[in-house]
Order: structure tokens, then sequence, then C-alpha cells
């Protein structure tokens, strides 16, 4: 009778990897009202996200035209299009929204919704993603950033290290810190696919030997 085979264990133990799906529909009834919707990007950016948020998002809508708030800029207002897109539950609302205005301010906030919601849903995956892949550390969305590289090719993620989260991290945003926060890179790759948006993060444990 041949010996039981023994398991050989994985190669790599300070590796671990993370994965989250995040559903856009909802997140765009979160994000619908400009009551609601600076409530939930601080939830779910740091400072600096917040503001690159902003120049993404708000530029973009000021040069269709939008309405300016005192929010940091032009952002979204509640409308008859938002509404139908969130009720609907997809970008079908939102379609036909825009054939049906011609470029009307309904159709160009359903459209704007539709683009915020995946980007916001699309972070909030990452974030998961990284929380469930560094399992020896206790992280809110606070301490975590998601970033592009030069280029815009591909995301990462930087898990800030303890003591430079969102008040160092504010200060370092606001010119009176020294650079970047310090903190650990993580491996981050962020998809979407219909009505969801999925990530999957791989993170190495420096208390452990690679």
């Amino acid at each position: 009778m041949p010996p039981p085979r023994l398991l050989r264990p994985f190669p790599f133990p300070a590796l671990s990897i993370g994965t989250d799906i995040a559903h856009v529909p909802r997140i765009a009834r979160l994000i619908a009202s400009p009551r609601t919707l600076p409530r939930f990007v601080r939830k779910v950016l740091t400072s600096r996200e917040e503001r690159e948020f902003h120049v993404r998002f708000s530029s973009e809508l000021q040069a269709r035209g939008g309405r300016n708030n005192t929010h940091g800029g032009a952002l979204p207002w509640r409308s008859a299009g938002a509404v139908d897109w969130v009720k609907s539950g997809g970008a079908a609302a939102a379609a036909a929204e825009g054939k049906r205005g011609g470029g009307d301010e309904d159709g160009e906030h359903a459209r704007w919704v539709e683009r915020a919601a995946k980007f916001l849903a699309g972070r909030w995956a990452a974030k998961e993603a990284v929380v469930k892949a560094c399992s020896w550390r206790r992280l809110m969305f606070d301490e975590i950033m998601v970033l592009r590289e030069e280029g815009g090719k591909r995301v990462y993620g930087v898990i800030l290290d303890e003591g430079e989260g969102e008040v160092k991290e504010k200060r370092d945003c606001d010119g009176v810190g020294a650079g970047e926060p310090a903190g650990q890179v993580v491996q981050l790759s962020i998809s979407h696919d219909g009505e969801y948006a999925t990530a999957v993060c791989l993170a190495a444990d420096e208390t452990r030997s690679l």
C-alpha cells in the first residue's frame, strides 16, 4: 500500500489575496442626491482620493454645462433622470434619457450618476478586497488609498502605516506635510461588468518572511 501523500504548504505564506464585488445600482441610489453624495464619498475615499474624484467628475460636468454647488465645484443635482436610472437599476434608463432628452439636464445627470457610481463601486470593492487580504491588521477605509500609476494604465493600493491615516494624509494633501504618506503597496485589479464591479487584492504581510 503506497504511503499517504502529504500536502505541501503554500510556498509564500506571507502572501494573501482578497476579493469583493459591489452592485453599481446600489451605489447609484446612495449618490443620486446632493445631500447623500458628499457623505458617501467621504466614507469611501481618503482626502486625496476625494480630490481626484472631484477633479475627474466635476470638471466633466462643468464642461457639459452642469450646475455648480458649494461642495467643491459642479456636482450632481437631484433630477427625474437620476431617479429613473436608480429605479431601473441599470444603464438602460440612462441611455433612454439621453436619447429622449437629446442631452438635456435629466439625461446628462443620469449619465453622470452611472459613471460616478461605477467608479465608486470599483473603489468600494477594491478597499474591501484589501481589508480581506490583510487579515493581520484591522483596516479602515481611510487607511487605504487606491491610486493610479502615471499614465493611467493600472491601479495599485497603499496601506497607510499606522499613524499615517486620514489626519496626516489630509495634512499632506493640503501641502503642510512631507509629500507622499508612508505605507505598503499592494497589487490591485478592478473590473466592471454590467451592474457589478469586482476587485482582487494581492498583499504581503511584512511581519512574515516571504
